[in-house]
């Protein structure tokens, strides 16, 4: 009897909001669920590894990830299917340290929009769009910063729960404001 093939499906969203409210989890486990019938047929088992509201920065409290990855290392996946590389990781060492090891353990790496990587030129593609994600990342981190700078220079409040009381004393040798918390 043939041993049926195991894949892994890997699916994440960056924010609690996004896994409470959007369909991008269940889009991504569809998608990835129609490609694994369309290449390896329907008599697959399917592990899906989902890591609900955590950012790809790191791959540190990611479990469902590191718990795929233990999976790959002790053999039990054939194939890993992923919507995009972004979803696997938005830090290029990250990335190339992931596929590294899936490719070591001889598993096969399947982004449903980018395509199999393994061959010389994919792995190219694959090295670009690692950047390029970590680029994004990078980017929309700067861009955040910025405006929240420019909130606080219009007075405008920036974060979560205020957790005390604040007092602003003027100072007049800085010619400005000290808070204390």
């Amino acid at each position: 009897m043939k041993k049926k093939m195991v894949i892994g499906l890997y699916i994440r969203v960056s924010t609690d909001k996004q896994a409470q409210e959007g369909f991008s989890l269940e889009g991504q486990e569809v998608e990835g669920t129609q490609l694994a019938h369309k290449m390896f047929g329907k008599d697959i088992i399917l592990k899906v590894y989902i890591d609900e509201g955590i950012s790809a920065k790191s791959t540190k409290g990611r479990t469902d990830l590191n718990r795929m990855l233990k999976d790959v290392e002790r053999g039990a996946l054939d194939a890993i299917i992923t919507y995009k590389v972004s979803r696997l990781s938005r830090t290029l060492s990250d990335s190339l340290k992931i596929v590294e090891d899936i490719h070591r353990a001889k598993v096969r790496f399947i982004s449903i929009k980018e395509g199999e990587y393994g061959t010389s030129h994919a792995n190219l593609q694959f090295n670009i769009l690692a950047s390029v994600a970590q680029y994004q990342r990078e980017e929309l981190a700067e861009n955040v910063q910025l405006g929240m700078i420019q909130r606080a220079r219009n007075g405008k409040f920036n974060g979560g729960k205020v957790l005390g009381k604040r007092k602003i004393i003027p100072t007049c040798e800085a010619g400005g404001d000290r808070v204390i918390i």
